[in-house]
């Protein structure tokens, strides 16, 4: 008895985006067949050419989003501006978020298509970015001369180096570093933080890395600085810090690393602070009920570009300070400034490219799709209001050191 012909997956994608468009205008060529969505609300114009619409269809059914980022990694779809097309998915996400219409349909989509091909939930190996260790020469080929890479705090239309610059600046403050103080920098990326600190403020630094490649690079940069003195560069998981400071700074590490560390992070904190000691952290938050919704979900920057991480809400990093016996002094948000920063990073990732790719074979065309992904992805993100930049202060309960200059 002959089988009954399956039906193409992609033969459901105009349907299923004509459900799904809730605002703005999606111009779709798929396989050739032009298709314009617009949703009943004004919105986000953006385009999409499918190349191999049945490819796509399965991924998206079988893995969602991690399915549609994967897709455009092996090149099967491209569209001729990335952020833009993934902020319009991200705001009609929102708007069904309410009804649950999306991830009803996705549930019902992939239970579908599983029973129709007799799926069994095979697992797949994925690719995994030792990101911090992918090379100093590939990071310095796009980064700003100060090797910065956290969000810039934008003012008055500076350029990048500004707003790097003013990024340390505001966190110092926020501090309430005094010449003299020591500082403890947990997670020191490539140094450009404790360099300011005690290069300009003239404090003395404990700057803290797991990273090798990033160890040696602040070793030899602060040598080459005349500031070796000032400046201890520990290669260490954060948890064996010892010491007692007057400051402890973070720049956007808590998100690289596991939600169940947490704790132990500023447990950390809490303990190095003497008595009237403050603590100032740049990190990247997330709406709180998204980040209870994202939950054990697969995730495109969890899977390829911070394996095991999460992002903190703003409700989180407040209880967790508490938790550890600190005070809650506020915040302060930069989101627009974080976009602005990683659309320039694309630029010059862009720009540099063709000497990136001599670097090494893993610069390969489907490295260069996945980081060009990785960013267009945070651009959208930060212009959507689902994720935000923040630099959060608090304070070790005791004397406090004098300084009324601490500030949210």
């Amino acid at each position: 008895m002959k089988k009954p012909k399956q039906p193409r997956p992609a033969a459901a994608i105009p349907t299923v985006l004509r459900r799904l468009v809730r605002a703005g205008t999606l111009h779709a060529d798929i396989e050739g067949s032009i298709t314009e969505i617009s949703g009943s609300e004004p919105g986000i114009e953006a385009w999409i050419e499918i190349a191999d619409a049945d490819a796509v269809a399965s991924r998206v059914l079988k893995t969602g989003g991690l399915g549609f980022a994967e897709a455009y990694i092996d090149g099967l779809w491209e569209t001729p501006d990335l952020s833009t097309l993934l902020e319009f998915a991200a705001d009609n996400h929102d708007r069904r978020r309410h009804t649950a219409l999306w991830e009803t349909a996705m549930r019902t989509s992939r239970t579908a298509w599983d029973r129709l091909r007799g799926a069994t939930g095979t697992s797949a190996v994925r690719t995994m970015v030792e990101h911090y260790d992918l090379g100093n020469e590939f990071y310095s080929t796009w980064l700003d001369p100060s090797m910065s890479y956290s969000s810039g705090i934008f003012t008055n239309g500076g350029d990048l180096d500004a707003a790097m610059r003013t990024k340390y600046e505001r966190i110092a403050a926020r501090a309430g570093i005094r010449p003299g103080d020591r500082i403890l920098e947990i997670g020191c990326g490539w140094g450009a933080m404790a360099e300011y600190a005690a290069g300009e403020l003239g404090c003395t630094v404990t700057a803290v890395t797991i990273s090798k490649e990033q160890h040696d690079y602040v070793v030899r940069r602060m040598e080459k600085a005349g500031l070796d003195d000032k400046v201890q560069v520990l290669l260490s998981d954060f948890r064996h810090i010892e010491g007692e400071y007057e400051r402890v700074i973070s720049i956007e590490m808590i998100e690289s690393i596991d939600e169940a560390a947490w704790v132990d992070l500023y447990d950390v904190i809490s303990r190095s602070l003497v008595p009237g000691g403050s603590a100032a952290l740049q990190a990247i938050t997330i709406d709180h009920d998204l980040h209870t919704q994202m939950i054990g979900r697969e995730e495109f920057i969890r899977d390829y570009i911070f394996p095991g991480g999460a992002l903190p809400s703003t409700k989180i990093l407040r209880q967790l300070g508490e938790g550890a016996g600190l005070e809650w002094i506020g915040l302060s948000t930069h989101g627009t400034s974080y976009a602005k920063t990683l659309e320039a990073w694309d630029e010059r990732f862009v720009a540099a490219w063709p000497a990136i790719a001599e670097q090494s074979d893993r610069f390969d065309e489907r490295f260069y799709r996945m980081w060009r992904y990785y960013l267009a992805y945070c651009i959208a993100g930060f212009r959507s209001g689902r994720i935000d930049g923040v630099q959060a202060v608090y304070r070790k309960p005791g004397n406090v050191l004098g300084d009324p200059s601490i500030t949210p």
